[in-house]
């Protein structure tokens, strides 16, 4: 024994070498002899469900936005946000004074028109046989001159009957009328006494949405656009209500596609939600389930443990501690789960080695 620690002794770094060895050695075949570290999931029987999944917002079918036609200050603002409000009701309105003003002006030059007219007929009633707007009839070529005039007195008439019109939508216009019910969502940060300019005339809007009318509008990629059918059920998750389940049903599937970055088409479909909770407003995002088919009682079996190559599918078993491939033949295709058609049994069990 002696011996043998002086022969270690004098070649320390042969030593050092042959124990270093020896130590991989016996780490190699311990390391061989453990079964691999894996985690483990179990073939189940129970509900599957295949789905086409996309995302998309919040939208509403009726909603308003609200403008002046024109300039001016205002004068009266009848509501803020928050507001619910009925069809046909005035929401705000300018100064109208100055409108009121040259529709009088308009008025007082029409008639001021009228007269002339009426009076050219009453001096020069003795050629003239009928008249008839433009269809004026003389009694003779020597009373041309009378057609023209009248010709001319009505023209103006007309052209100042067009301004009183004009005048008179001018002052319509100057009062915002809701065409539809609903609630008052953006009042345009409108205020008594400001002055709308052209500058901020497109800024300073009143939205009105009707939040009854809400439904979901989710793009669908072309490749499952085929797919997709008016009255399929959807499940729709959003993400200000994420553990909220909305059930919705698809209602209208959009007649053009729109291109993306990339070239890639998506056609959009809306969905009615029938079970929205309180809160829901216009612009929230969410992702869709477009339920597509829907299984009892099959086998099924988390997707991470069911392996694709070139179209064919696998998992994996131990057996006598080591993993060894399996080919399973999948049916439905749900959003966590493949359906097992063949080559498990329920109870089987299935690894992932762990690395």
């Amino acid at each position: 024994m002696n011996k043998i620690f002086a022969w270690f002794w004098n070649h320390k770094f042969r030593s050092i070498i042959l124990l270093l060895i020896i130590g991989a050695v016996i780490f190699y075949v311990i390391k061989k002899n453990q079964p691999p570290k894996v985690e483990t999931a179990t073939v189940s029987k129970g509900e599957i469900t295949s789905i086409i999944e996309a995302s998309g917002q919040v939208m509403a079918q009726e909603t308003a936005d609200l403008t002046f036609s024109a300039t001016g200050k205002i004068a009266w603002v009848g509501v803020k946000k928050g507001d619910q409000i009925s069809r046909w009701q005035a929401l705000a309105s300018l100064d109208q004074r100055e409108l009121q003003k040259q529709l009088k002006k308009a008025l007082l030059t029409q008639q001021t028109t009228r007269n002339n007219f009426e009076n050219t007929i009453v001096d020069y009633d003795y050629g003239i046989s009928s008249v008839n707007n433009y269809d004026i009839q003389t009694r003779g070529d020597e009373d041309l001159v009378i057609k023209r005039l009248l010709i001319n007195n009505q023209i103006s008439l007309d052209s100042a009957t067009l301004d009183v019109e004009i005048a008179d939508l001018a002052r319509d216009y100057a009062t915002l009328i809701s065409p539809i019910s609903g609630t008052v969502v953006n009042d345009g940060s409108l205020k008594p006494g400001q002055w709308l300019t052209a500058a901020n005339l497109s800024s300073k809007a009143i939205r009105i949405t009707d939040l009854s009318t809400l439904y979901f509008q989710a793009n669908i990629d072309e490749a499952d656009y085929a797919n997709i059918q008016i009255g399929q059920a959807v499940i729709i998750t959003l993400d200000s209500f994420p553990d909220k389940k909305i059930n919705g049903t698809v209602t209208f599937i959009g007649k053009e596609g729109v291109k993306k970055t990339g070239g890639s088409v998506q056609i959009p479909i809306d969905i009615a939600m029938t079970n929205a909770p309180l809160g829901v407003v216009t612009e929230l995002n969410g992702d869709v389930n477009v339920i597509l088919q829907k299984k009892n009682n099959v086998l099924k079996l988390d997707k991470t443990f069911v392996h694709k190559e070139d179209d064919k599918y696998s998992v994996n078993i131990l057996d006598n501690n080591k993993v060894i491939s399996r080919p399973v033949k999948i049916g439905l295709i749900g959003p966590d789960n493949y359906e097992i058609i063949s080559g498990l049994a329920e109870g089987d069990q299935v690894v992932n080695v762990v690395k």
